[in-house]
């Protein structure tokens, strides 16, 4: 019989690589994020990464204009759209140089999410000017937080697609 630590250590083990395959693109190009239960359609020919220590999965488009645009989700907190809000943005101003927020409209999927879109600049560590578009959708008692960032010379090509992407966030069931 094995020890109680090899024991947790299988255990482990298996739960991960069982939770592998639950985060997907489907043949329709959607992203199944299926531990927050939710998806959305990912731009055409973007890659989809999982950086370690990070819960959810970040698309990517190739580099243009000194970065790679893309999306990641920057939280599922319970909560308020105006608490995630400023949440937000006083951790923008706190670990970022030169942010500041352009605008805030209203902004609504096709399923019937409906929150904010703030725009933001910010300076990369190599000074590079950054556009940032942050998705704010309430979800009964949660609150959806979805980045997009390119460079901001890139922002009129990439707006449109993140802005797509983000229309086509719809809720999912944990069975999905």
């Amino acid at each position: 019989m094995n020890p109680p630590w090899q024991r947790k250590l299988l255990l482990c083990l298996f739960l991960g690589l069982s939770s592998c395959g639950k985060t997907r693109l489907d043949s329709d190009g959607r992203l199944h994020e299926s531990s927050a239960s939710f998806s959305y359609r990912v731009p055409e020919g973007w890659s989809l990464s999982k950086p370690a220590g990070m819960e959810f999965h970040v698309v990517a488009d190739q580099p243009r204009d000194g970065m790679q645009a893309n999306l990641f989700v920057d939280g599922v907190e319970d909560g308020s759209l105006e608490d995630r809000r400023t949440w937000l943005t006083e951790s923008y101003e706190r670990r970022h140089r030169e942010v500041s927020f352009l605008s805030q409209e209203p902004f609504q999927t096709d399923d019937g999410l409906s929150g904010w879109k703030l725009s933001s600049t910010r300076r990369s560590k190599d000074g590079l000017l950054i556009q940032g578009y942050h998705y704010l959708l309430q979800d009964d008692q949660r609150v959806l937080l979805i980045t997009g960032s390119c460079a901001e010379a890139s922002a009129a090509f990439y707006e449109a697609q993140f802005d797509q992407a983000m229309r086509s966030l719809k809720r999912e069931s944990h069975n999905e």
